[in-house]
C-alpha cells in the first residue's frame, strides 16, 4: 500500500487523508523501498504517478515541469511525491490555516444565513474545515457543537425541530458523529425540499396571515358602507344650498369654518396659574385636558373606560417595552384576534 507512509516515530499515516503531517523527505524516503523493485507497489506507483499527471491541466503540468527532479527518485516517478507537491502549491499550508478553519467552523450560523439556509451548501463547508484539520493532525472537539448551532438556525421550522430532537439525544449521551448528524440534516433537508414543503409557514403563521386578510377585507367593508351614507348627505346640503341660494340670489354664500367653531374658542384658553381646572358652562361640567391642550367633558385623571383616551395612547407609548415584554408569552393568533377587535371598534 503506498499510501500508508510512516513518520518520524514509525506511525502510519494516509498520505491523501493526512498530508500535511508528512513532509516530502518522509515521503521520499519510503518511496526509495518500492519503486525501482518489481513488486505491485512499484506498478501501483507507476498507475499514481500517470492518473494524477493526466488529470492535470495543460498550465498545472507546465507549472510543475521546471520541478521534476522533486517528484522523480533516480529517474523513476513516484506518484505520492508528486501528490504532495501538487497539494502544497494548492493549499496554503500555514500554522494560521488552522485558526481559520476554527474560527470559521465556529461561525458556521453566520455561513448558514448566506446560503439561504441551504443544507448540502452547509455540510460541504462544514467537510471542507472538518477535513483540512484532520488533515493537519488537529482535533475538533467542538465539531458537534458547531453544527448544532449551524443547523438550529435554519429557516424551516420542521427541519428546526427535528435538530433540537436530535440535540436532546445528543446532550442525553445518544451515541452519535459529525458524520452521521450530517447525513440525517441532509436527508431530513432532501425529503422537506422534495415534497415541496420547504419553508412552509407554521400552522400558527397560516393563521394569523389568515385573520389580517379578514381585518383588512373588514375594514374594506366598513370603509365603503361609510362612504355610501356619507354620499346622500353631501348630496342633500348641496341641494339646500342651491335652492336657498336661488331664492336669495343677492346673499353671499356662508364661508365653511376652519378649525373649532368661533363660539367654542373658549375650550382654547388655559386656566390662569391658581385657577381651577374645572368649571360650569351653561350648566355643563368642563374639565381643562393637558393631553388635548382644550377644555373636555371627560376628566383627564379618569383612568377608566371614560378617561381620557390620548392620554391612554401616550402612557401606552411610554410603556409600550413594558408592553412587549407582557405580550411576549402570548400567542401570535391571540394577538392577531385582539387586533381584528380593535379594527371593528375603531369603525363603529
Amino acid at each position: 500500500n503506498i499510501l500508508m507512509i510512516p513518520d518520524g516515530n514509525g506511525t502510519l499515516h494516509n498520505g491523501l487523508e493526512n498530508y500535511s503531517q508528512l513532509t516530502m523527505d518522509k515521503i521520499r524516503t519510503h518511496a526509495a523501498t518500492y519503486v525501482a523493485t518489481p513488486n505491485r507497489q512499484a506498478q501501483n506507483n507507476v498507475q499514481l504517478f500517470h492518473c494524477v499527471m493526466c488529470s492535470l491541466t495543460p498550465e498545472a503540468h507546465s507549472n510543475i515541469l521546471a520541478e521534476a527532479p522533486n517528484y522523480h527518485i533516480a529517474g523513476v516517478p513516484c506518484g505520492m511525491l508528486l501528490v504532495k507537491l501538487l497539494l502544497r502549491k494548492a493549499i496554503v499550508d500555514t500554522r494560521t490555516t488552522s485558526t481559520m478553519f476554527r474560527d470559521n467552523l465556529s461561525g458556521l450560523d453566520s455561513y448558514v444565513a448566506s446560503v439561504n439556509s441551504d443544507v448540502s451548501k452547509i455540510n460541504q463547508y462544514v467537510k471542507l474545515h472538518y477535513e483540512g484539520l484532520k488533515a493537519r493532525g488537529e482535533c475538533c472537539d467542538d465539531i458537534m457543537e458547531n453544527l448544532f448551532k449551524g443547523y438550529l438556525v435554519v429557516l424551516d421550522k420542521q427541519f428546526h425541530a427535528y435538530m433540537q430532537i436530535k440535540k436532546n439525544e445528543y446532550d442525553d449521551d445518544v451515541n452519535i458523529t459529525p458524520e452521521r448528524l450530517m447525513q440525517l440534516a441532509l436527508n431530513k433537508y432532501e425529503v422537506l425540499t422534495t415534497k415541496d414543503v420547504w419553508g412552509a409557514p407554521s400552522e400558527e403563521e397560516q393563521q394569523i396571515t389568515a385573520l389580517s386578510a379578514e381585518v383588512k377585507t373588514l375594514k374594506d367593508s366598513n370603509l365603503k358602507l361609510s362612504r355610501s351614507l356619507v354620499k346622500p348627505r353631501k348630496a342633500s346640503s348641496s341641494k339646500v344650498t342651491s335652492q336657498s341660494s336661488l331664492t336669495n340670489p343677492r346673499k353671499p354664500k356662508a364661508k365653511k369654518s376652519k378649525g373649532i367653531p368661533e363660539r367654542d374658542k373658549w375650550k382654547l384658553v388655559p386656566p390662569k396659574e391658581g385657577e381651577s381646572k374645572v368649571k360650569n358652562v351653561k350648566g355643563k361640567k368642563f374639565h381643562w385636558c393637558k393631553w388635548h391642550n382644550m377644555w373636555t367633558v371627560h376628566d383627564p385623571e379618569d383612568t377608566g373606560p371614560n378617561g381620557c383616551h390620548k392620554r391612554k395612547e401616550i402612557e401606552a407609548k411610554s410603556n409600550g417595552s413594558a408592553a412587549k415584554d407582557n405580550e411576549s408569552d402570548t400567542p401570535n393568533y391571540k394577538k392577531a384576534f385582539a387586533s381584528i377587535l380593535q379594527a371593528l371598534e375603531e369603525n363603529e
